[in-house]
């Protein structure tokens, strides 16, 4: 009977033994499982970020060559206002010099020539305008939605799931297997 008694102790010590190896393995494997998927994680990060990065440089050359070609446009119009501006300038130095030096004649022939540039110079800042050569360039944005709905509606990257099966690896010793 003592015999027997100290078996099975023998054998519940040998199953314990197994048990707590085969948990400590199970231990192992979970904390091994977490390292991978910390890992999963990081590259997965790293790859959205690698992905925004390309789209911002991309979206930044965009900006970059839409704003350029306002400013070429826009300068384009003030450069040609600019000559503009210089030819009336130089028309009312014509005014003033033939004021001061020139004869009636000379007057009146300068004067009509004048009257043709202005009538010119005129029109042309006319035209300009009906043909919307002077509007205002807006640069804006807009942020696709899907962006916008990933920001409000993604909360987490991934879900964590904990799955059990039976530990059939486990070989209990009983005292019938002796």
């Amino acid at each position: 009977m003592f015999r027997e008694i100290e078996h099975s102790l023998k054998d519940i010590m040998v199953n314990i033994s197994r048990i707590i190896e085969n948990r400590e393995s199970n231990i192992k494997t979970v904390k091994d499982k977490k390292k991978q998927i910390i890992e999963d994680v990081r590259r997965l990060k790293i790859e959205i970020n690698l992905h925004l990065d390309k789209m911002q440089e991309d979206f930044l050359k965009e900006l970059d060559k839409k704003k350029t070609e306002c400013c070429e446009k826009i300068e384009s119009i003030v450069s040609f206002l600019n000559d503009q501006e210089k030819e009336i300038v130089h028309c009312n130095a014509d005014i003033e010099n033939m004021k001061t030096y020139a004869s009636d004649l000379q007057a009146f022939l300068g004067m009509r020539d004048i009257k043709n540039t202005i009538t010119k110079r005129k029109n042309c800042i006319e035209s300009m305008v009906q043909n919307k050569n002077v509007e205002t360039f807006v640069l804006d944005c807009s942020i696709d939605a899907k962006i916008q709905e990933f920001i409000n509606n993604v909360k987490k990257l991934c879900s964590i799931m904990v799955g059990r099966c039976s530990s059939v690896t486990i070989e209990l010793v009983r005292k019938k297997d002796r």
